[in-house]
C-alpha cells in the first residue's frame, strides 16, 4: 500500500499543507491567489514502505523537479 507515504508543502519554512498518499498517484494543484511570487515553496515527500516517485511540474507540464525517496523524508 501507499499509506506510508506522505508530502508536506512550505511556504517560506512554514508548513502550510500536509496529507497521506492512498494511491499510486497524487496530483496537488497549487495555483492561484494563495501562491506568492515573492514566497519559497518547499515539499518534502517522506516515504517509509518500499520507493515512492515524485514529480512536480507547472501547469504548463514543464517538469520543475522529480526524484525517488526511498524510506525517508
Amino acid at each position: 500500500t501507499t499509506a506510508d507515504n506522505t508530502f508536506i508543502l512550505y511556504e517560506d519554512g512554514n508548513p502550510i499543507y500536509n496529507d497521506v498518499v492512498t494511491t499510486d498517484r497524487m496530483t496537488v494543484y497549487f495555483t492561484g491567489p494563495s501562491t506568492s511570487p515573492t514566497s519559497v515553496y518547499t515539499l518534502d515527500v517522506c516515504n517509509t514502505n518500499s520507493t515512492t516517485t515524485w514529480l512536480i511540474y507547472d501547469g504548463n507540464g514543464q517538469t520543475l523537479s522529480s526524484g525517488t525517496t526511498t524510506n525517508t523524508c
